[in-house]
């Protein structure tokens, strides 16, 4: 009944020590194997609790069966722990857990041999068997203790092993056949309890594996040795304290303890392995191992002496065999000693040589006392002293910066680890010297010490600081400076070079420069001839175009010069670039503007010498038209010419207004208000089927221009815009506030930064390419067909926007719309009303005196000829000369000169000051076909100034007259 009771109890605690053996090894403490430590122990403490209850329940004829029973199937449980435990293990691990598994198999074995004689099985070959693999349980945990030290993670393998093996097998057998067997068989008993040899045997193998536990080399061997001699020392100590194998308590506990052995392989987790400082160990290890090998050969020589005479020889054979393996181990060892001292005194050897010999200046010093204890001749010489003469000095002698020094020293002994750090120290002469210190701790001479490499690096940080100051400047240069290795791949850039081109070095460093500069604009003709010229070691210069990574060219200066080694091979090139894109730019405004100042000039000089023609034949024209028949054939024919006279005077308006020679009178004005008032005469102009917006700054600031030229700058655009949207589109207007900062005037040169009021006009017609927009501003340029422009109105824009201080600008792409934007600076003063031309007839007639100089005999005589048919009084002269002799002569009756501007000799403006200054209170009326600087600066009339620009009508002037004479 005991026995089926116990059954369940087992087969739970085997599979506790299954699932926390084999569910997720890599781990220390997964939940399976924490469940399964549990379980087992809740199994232990039922299944003892059962053992000491069949100590009252069963029969004592019975009790001795349960109890080998109950023990075989604890003890293959701990095996089975035992062997988990060595899966989850490294090698050196596996190897003792496995040992240890096997120990508890095999003991298993005999325990169930014993179970059978229990049982009376009776005697057998399977018996016998199974007695003699119980035999061979206590000599393979004997061979723990002789296990091989770990190396490399993995158990040192070698002969001195197998011999110590062999010695410690042999030892165990004769104990075994003479203690034990021997006795049994010569007494014919089936059972003999052998006490005090078998407890020697158990006490050595406890001892043994405890003290292996603390001399060790490996943490993880010295933790499994510990778990294994803890419990079986508690075995020995339980046998001894509670003698006799049938013992109660000691039948009870010692299942228990094997599976408190089962727990803890259960929850075992494999640690570390060798520590770095090993050496007191290993030394420590090697003699436990000789004791051991010594102590064994005792045990046998003292077996063979106490053994029966008729068995003797054999003992002495044993004995003969145990010392043959004892001297070939210490032969052995001997030997593998003096091949180990062979190698340490080469090894120092080769250790002197390459001290000495070292380039590198190394220094061993004392920590507490600073003092040197070895320097080689490279760290004398180092430090200025003879060879040897730095023995015994102390350090801080030749450190400069000595708490940094004590420091870095305290931090090294404290870490542990390799520390490199700059230091300046000084020679023996007081010479000052940058060194790059690598110091770590050594063992030297049974003591902690500094062993540190002192490298001498004055002359690198020399020239450290010497490459960072030409960095710096190279930096600070503003000019694109960056190198490339002999295949052209960039290898070095400078930050203007980022500036410029928009990469960084990430992006560049690697690449070849044509393949991340290449504009388009260079053929592969141009590129083969100057890789050609570099590769002939010659400098190259230029001025090139290259490409940005936002896409837009940029023109610069180029200079590529090869950099060459000492034997004068190529291993590289220096390219040197300068921004000229601006420079550029302004060289083509500059020859475009001295293009539009002679095409100017030309034009100005036309319509002067034009608008005397054209004065001359609207004049007469308006004087046939007074008084011609209304109806007649005549006056049609007259009506006619004189609608081709003022087609000609808005021709010579825009030639003048573009060479920017026209008089203006310019005011504060609102371009809010100027907009708004021509709204709707714009939008009669462009169409039904274009969309009209504006959209206008509430709080727009002023500018100060003329009202007509601002409205003919409007239409102009306007039209231009109709124009580019034949089949209809959207028109808008804008008005703003802007400031034009330094970024926008170095893309256009031309330009004051400051405050500008901003004019727009955007429309969705075909637009313009890049190369139209180059042209568009020139006079006479249109892309209009035939008779459907003259190519002024753009150019009119321009120059009225040029004389009145601002910028225009345009934005197109072909099929995307233009957007022109007209700038003009932002004025903080009131505006100014602006009035139109009196729709009242003006009383033309006067009886004043009016002294005309005019070169132009023929506008001379229409002038004269207007002014006496209504009245006025005429002196004439053809110059400033004849003036001045009229002058002379009836100067009481001169009521006001009227003069032309330009005139051979003295000009009308010189005329005019020198009759005021005869009479201040002159009257005076100018006449031009444009202006002069005699009168107008760049176009804007002096104040209190007058002037009748050509071509005009006798009622024209005969107004004016008027205007002027009652002011």
């Amino acid at each position: 009944m005991a026995i089926s009771g116990a059954g369940p109890a087992y087969f739970r605690m085997a599979w506790a020590i299954t699932a926390g053996g084999l569910v997720d090894s890599k781990k220390a403490h997964t939940p399976s194997r924490r469940v399964g430590s549990r379980l087992l122990i809740a199994a232990a403490a039922l299944l003892i609790l059962l053992d000491a209850a069949r100590l009252v329940v069963l029969p004592p004829s019975y009790q001795q069966a349960f109890m080998d029973g109950f023990e075989t199937v604890v003890v293959l449980l701990c095996a089975l722990a035992c062997g988990f435990a060595a899966v989850r293990s490294s090698p050196i691990g596996r190897g003792l857990w496995l040992m240890t598994a096997a120990f508890f198999g095999l003991m298993a074995a005999a325990d169930f041999h014993d179970f059978l004689l229990d049982v009376s099985f009776g005697p057998g070959s399977l018996i016998s068997t199974l007695s003699f693999l119980g035999w061979c349980s206590y000599p393979l945990l004997a061979f723990l203790i002789f296990f091989p030290a770990e190396k490399e993670g993995r158990p040192d393998w070698n002969w001195i092993s197998l011999l110590d093996f062999l010695q410690v097998t042999l030892a165990a057998g004769l104990a075994y056949f003479q203690l034990i067997y021997l006795p049994r068989f010569l007494a014919g008993q089936t059972w003999m309890v052998i006490g005090h040899p078998e407890l020697l045997r158990n006490l050595l193998i406890a001892g043994g594996l405890l003290l292996r536990s603390r001399v060790d080399t490996s943490s993880r061997a010295r933790a499994i040795y510990l778990r294994v001699g803890g419990v079986f020392a508690s075995v020995v100590f339980l046998r001894a304290v509670f003698p006799g194998y049938f013992n109660p308590i000691y039948a009870v506990s010692r299942p228990g303890l094997w599976l408190l052995l089962g727990i803890l392989a259960v929850r075992w987790q494999d640690l570390p392995g060798l520590r770095p400082d090993q050496d007191g160990r290993r030394g420590a290890l090697r003699l436990f191992l000789s004791l051991c090998a010594a102590a064994t050969l005792l045990v046998v020589v003292v077996l063979a002496l106490s053994a029966p005479a008729p068995y003797r020889k054999l003992m002495y054979f044993c004995v003969g065999v145990s010392v043959a393996l004892y001297i070939l181990r210490t032969m052995m060892a001997e030997r593998s000693r003096y091949a180990a001292e062979t190698k340490l005194r080469r090894s120092e050897h080769d250790y002197r040589v390459l001290f000495e010999s070292a380039v590198v200046p190394i220094v061993i010093f004392d920590p507490e006392s600073e003092r040197i204890l070895q320097a080689n001749a490279a760290a004398c010489e180092l430090y200025g002293v003879a060879p040897g003469g730095l023995v015994g000095a102390r350090m801080k002698d030749f450190t400069k910066d000595i708490a940094r020094s004590e420091e870095q020293v305290a931090d090294l002994l404290r870490t542990g680890t390799c520390q490199r750090f700059e230091s300046v120290h000084q020679r023996r002469d007081g010479k000052e010297i940058e060194i790059l210190v690598s110091s770590s701790v050594i063992q030297y001479g049974g003591r902690k010490a500094i062993l540190s490499f002192n490298r001498d690096i004055t002359e690198r940080k020399r020239a450290e600081q010497a490459l960072i100051r030409l960095r710096r400047a190279v930096d600070a240069s503003g000019e694109v400076i960056f190198m490339t290795d002999r295949e052209g791949i960039i290898t070095s850039i400078n930050p203007e070079f980022t500036r410029l081109y928009g990469y960084t070095p990430d992006e560049v460093v690697g690449k070849t420069t044509p393949r991340i500069l290449k504009s388009g604009n260079m053929s592969a003709d141009d590129y083969k001839r100057f890789w050609n010229a570099i590769q002939e070691k010659r400098v190259v210069r230029g001025t090139i175009v290259n490409r940005a990574k936002d896409g837009h060219l940029i023109s610069v200066e180029s200079s590529v010069n090869p950099i060459q080694d000492e034997p004068g091979e190529i291993i590289g090139f220096l390219a040197i670039q300068r921004d000229v894109t601006g420079r550029k730019q302004l060289e083509r405004q500059f020859l475009q503007a001295q293009k539009m100042e002679a095409v100017g000039r030309l034009a100005g000089g036309v319509a002067h010498d034009f608008n005397n023609l054209l004065t001359v034949i609207n004049g007469y024209t308006d004087l046939m038209l007074e008084g011609g028949a209304p109806g007649s054939s005549a006056r049609s024919h007259l009506e006619e010419i004189r609608r081709a006279g003022d087609r000609a005077s808005a021709l010579t308006r825009q030639l003048l207004a573009f060479s920017r020679r026209q008089v203006v009178m310019p005011v504060v004005l609102d371009l809010n208000a100027i907009v708004e008032g021509m709204h709707k005469m714009l939008r009669r102009l462009i169409r039904e089927d274009i969309e009209f917006h504006t959209s206008f700054a509430p709080d727009l600031g002023g500018v100060k221009a003329d009202a007509g030229q601002i409205e003919q700058v409007i239409m102009n655009l306007a039209v231009n815009a109709r124009d580019a949207m034949p089949k209809g589109g959207k028109l808008i207007i804008e008005t703003a506030n802007v400031e034009l900062d330094d970024e926008y005037v170095r893309a256009h040169p031309d330009v004051t930064p400051g405050r500008y009021v901003l004019l727009a006009l955007s429309d969705t017609g075909w637009g313009m390419d890049v190369e139209t927009q180059s042209h568009i501003f020139e006079p006479f340029f249109t892309t209009k067909h035939a008779g459907k422009g003259t190519g002024l109105g753009l150019s009119t824009v321009y120059g009225i926007v040029k004389q009145s201080g601002g910028h225009v600008n345009v934005y197109s792409e072909a099929g995307q719309g233009t957007v022109f934007k007209v700038y003009l600076p932002r004025i903080d003063e009131p505006v100014e009303a602006v009035t139109g031309a009196s729709t009242q007839a003006a009383e033309l007639t006067g009886s004043e005196t009016v002294l005309l100089a005019e070169d132009e005999p023929s506008v001379r005589s229409l002038a004269a000829e207007a002014m006496r048919g209504n009245g006025y009084a005429v002196l004439e002269a053809g110059d400033a000369e004849q003036a001045l002799a009229l002058w002379a002569q009836h100067s009481e009756k001169i009521d006001l000169l009227l003069s032309d501007v330009v005139m051979p000799g003295m000009n009308g403006k010189e005329l005019a000051d020198r009759l005021k200054q005869l009479r201040p209170e002159l009257k005076v009326l100018f006449i031009s076909g444009y202006t002069a600087d005699a009168i107008a600066q760049h176009g804007i009339l002096e104040e209190g100034v007058v002037l009748l620009s050509k071509p005009f009508t006798p009622r024209d002037l005969l107004a004016k007259l008027r205007q002027i004479l009652r002011s």
